[in-house]
Formats: structure tokens, sequence, C-alpha cells
């Protein structure tokens, strides 16, 4: 495939020309695009994250629909909207302090204090925890 196909075929999308809407009901976005709409979409992130502004959208099934190369150059609601989800698929806290730690079996039940504040989540496997 010649290079300018394959570049067609990643449907580019102008950020001047996109509006962003948050579907609060299925946590997925909806796009507008010169009256086209695209619903049920998920943002994603290109691997490795080298450029953190170019954002991917796809459908229910994982499959790349369009991109927009910086969505920072989205309207500032657009920006809020997208943000909003990416925030929640991204979410990474940092553990400041490990409260309490309860086992059962292979799992664990970590009791954390995090940048985000206070959370609770379980591992499984004796070998995945390394004694420090």
């Amino acid at each position: 495939m010649p290079l300018s196909d394959f570049l067609k075929s990643l449907n580019i999308l102008d950020p001047k020309k996109v509006k962003v809407i948050f579907e609060e009901q299925d946590n997925t976005l909806k796009i507008v695009v010169d009256g086209k709409v695209l619903s049920g979409l998920i943002p994603a992130k290109p691997f490795p994250i080298t450029h953190p502004e170019f954002i991917i959208f796809r459908d229910a099934y994982g499959a790349d629909l369009c991109i927009i190369k910086n969505y920072k150059e989205l309207d500032d609601e657009s920006i809020k909207n997208l943000k909003r989800l990416l925030d929640k698929i991204y979410f990474i806290p940092r553990i400041l302090k490990i409260k309490k730690i309860e086992t059962s079996g292979d799992e664990f039940l970590w009791d954390v204090l995090t940048d985000k504040g206070p959370r609770k989540f379980r591992t499984r496997g004796r070998m995945s925890v390394t004694q420090m």
C-alpha cells in the first residue's frame, strides 16, 4: 500500500472541525464532524506515549475509526469532555502509604492512601509481590 493511501486510511480529523461530547450514560464520547455524528467512541493514547496530544478514537470493538493529531487544538468544551474520559481510562494513582494488606489464598486486599485519595484494590499471585 502506498504511503499516501495509508495516511488516508488513518482518517485524520481537523480538530477545528470536531466537537467532542461526553456521553454520561455509557462513559463514551460522541464526536460531531461536518454534521456527521460518531457515537460510542473510546479515546486512546497510542503506545508508546511519545506524543500525549495524539488521540485515537475507537469503537466498542476496538477498531480505530479516526485520529486527532493534537487534541489541544479542540475547543475548550471538547478538551474538557475528552479529558474527563481520558482521566478515567488512564487513572494511575501514586501510592503514598500502605495502611493494610489482607491475604486470602493467593489474593491480596490492599488498603492504601494515594495522591488521589484512599483506595482499596486486589492483586493475585504471591509471585507478583516483592518484599522491600
